[in-house]
C-alpha cells in the first residue's frame, strides 16, 4: 500500500520498485529496523530505511552493508507488551495433522490445537473470522496455509514451537499481510542468550524459500529467518537471526491495524537482540 491510503487498491510488491542500489531495485524507503541494543549488518545486508540502535549503541556494517537512512541511536528503550491469550486457549485442545498431498478446509470459528501439523505437499484453508491457538505449529516442505479473510481477519497464537519448513507458504488468499496476525508467546531465548537459534526444543523459524504474509509479534523469541525466504508485513522478535538473501518487506498499511497487540506503526519492523 505505497500511498498508505485504504481508498486506493494496493500495489503488488513486485510493482513497487522505485529505486536502484548498485543495479538492484528496491521499493520505498520506510523499511526501517530498530533495536534495544546494537545492530550488526553482515556482508551484503541492505536496509532501505533507518537502522536505529538502542540508546548509546551503534550500527556496524560488514562488507557491502548499506543503510539508506539514519543510524542515530534511539533516545529510549522500546517496551514490548506481553501477549494475552484469547478465550480460545481455554478450549480442550485437539490435534490437526494434515497428511501428505491432502487438503483440509476449516470454517470460521475458534480453535485450540495441541499441534497443527502439515505433512509435505499438503494444504489447509481456514475461513475468517477465526482465532487459532496452536501449542505447536509445524509445516513440512511445500505446504500451504491459506486464510480466507473475506468475512473477517484471522489471528493465530503460537505457544510452543513455530516452524515453517522450506518452500512453505502462509498468507491470506489476497496476500495482504494485515489480514493475518500471528502472536507467539514462546520463550526460546532465556538460557540460550548466545545461541543464534535459541532453545532447540522450541524453535521459531521461517525456513529457506518459505513465504509468510502477516504481522508477527514474538517478544520473547529468537526468530530464525533462513536463506532465500521472504517475509511480507512486519515482525517483532526478541532476536531476529537473518540468513543470506532473506528478504523482509514492510507493509506500511499495518500502521492502520486496529486490533491485536501491538499496533505496527510506520517506523517499520523492530529487531531486539538484547535488553
Amino acid at each position: 500500500d505505497p500511498d498508505n491510503n485504504p481508498a486506493t487498491p494496493p500495489v503488488p510488491y513486485e510493482n513497487q520498485l522505485t529505486g536502484m542500489y548498485q543495479g538492484q531495485p528496491y521499493a520505498l524507503t520506510n523499511g526501517n529496523i530498530g533495536s534495544n541494543s546494537a545492530i550488526g549488518l553482515d556482508s551484503n545486508a541492505k536496509v532501505f530505511g533507518n537502522a536505529t540502535p538502542g540508546p548509546g549503541s551503534s550500527v556496524t556494517l560488514d562488507s557491502n552493508g548499506y543503510v539508506l537512512g539514519s543510524t542515530t541511536p534511539a533516545s529510549a528503550l522500546v517496551v514490548l507488551p506481553p501477549i494475552t491469550l484469547p478465550p480460545a486457549a481455554a478450549l480442550a485442545p485437539t490435534a490437526l495433522n494434515v497428511g501428505s498431498n491432502d487438503t483440509v478446509a476449516l470454517p470460521a470459528g475458534e480453535y485450540h490445537f495441541s499441534s497443527l501439523t502439515l505433512d509435505s505437499n499438503s494444504a489447509v484453508t481456514i475461513a475468517g473470522p477465526a482465532v487459532i491457538v496452536a501449542d505447536h505449529f509445524n509445516t513440512d516442505s511445500n505446504t500451504a496455509i491459506r486464510f480466507d479473510t473475506t468475512n473477517g481477519p484471522v489471528q493465530v497464537y503460537g505457544t510452543g514451537w513455530f516452524r515453517l519448513d522450506s518452500n512453505s507458504a502462509v498468507s491470506s488468499l489476497t496476500q495482504v499481510p494485515g489480514d493475518v496476525q500471528i502472536m507467539i508467546t514462546t520463550d526460546n531465548y532465556t538460557g540460550y542468550e548466545t545461541s543464534p537459534t535459541g532453545n532447540p526444543l522450541s524453535p521459531v523459524k521461517i525456513g529457506s524459500n518459505a513465504a509468510l504474509y502477516a504481522a508477527v509479534y514474538a517478544p520473547n523469541a529468537i526468530v530464525r529467518l533462513d536463506s532465500n525466504g521472504g517475509f511480507f508485513g512486519a515482525i517483532v522478535g526478541k532476536v531476529l537471526a537473518q540468513d543470506s538473501n532473506f528478504g523482509i518487506h514492510y507493509d506500511e498499511a499495518l500502521g492502520r491495524l486496529s486490533s491485536g497487540p501491538p499496533k505496527y506503526v510506520s517506523k517499520g519492523w523492530i529487531e531486539v537482540p538484547t535488553t
